[in-house]
């Protein structure tokens, strides 16, 4: 995932360190940003299993969960708000850290794992597009991209 941030490269790394057994897979890569002074390209390691697949999916390692996912990009919204996340640069998944909790439900504003993290969430989704997890004692929701 690529990060958009006025956060240095420490902020990054103390972001992951925060989340027990979440690495970086591909060290921090740093690139120019056209909105932010500088760019990070995320590939985080965690207990999702080699099968994790989809927008931030794993391929020869064990990638992270979307609980783990959440809990490093949380940490990177708390030293830069302004960071953008996610999609594109001028499109981006996350626009900043306000849209970021609207949709995560707020799940990540707190530092660490949320209490009802578990490895797979399955998700059913009601009409306004929200996702809720069906897992029982889970409170995850995420909501699509218009409400941040």
């Amino acid at each position: 995932m690529k990060i958009h941030t006025s956060a240095t490269a420490q902020q990054v790394l103390d972001a992951v360190k925060a989340v027990p057994g979440v690495y970086l897979h591909n060290g921090l890569p740093e690139a120019r940003s056209a909105t932010h002074p500088r760019r990070f390209e995320l590939r985080l390691e965690g207990s999702g299993g080699r099968n994790n697949t989809g927008l931030y999916g794993a391929g020869d390692y064990n990638g992270a969960t979307w609980d783990e996912w959440g809990a490093v990009l949380g940490g990177i919204f708390r030293a830069d708000p302004k960071a953008r996340m996610g999609g594109t640069e001028k499109a981006p998944t996350y626009r900043d850290a306000e849209a970021f909790h609207v949709i995560t439900g707020g799940r990540f504003k707190n530092p660490g794992l949320p209490p009802d993290t578990h490895p797979r969430h399955r998700w059913d989704y009601d009409r306004s597009g929200t996702r809720r997890c069906t897992v029982k004692g889970c409170s995850a929701i995420y909501r699509p991209r218009w409400y941040g």
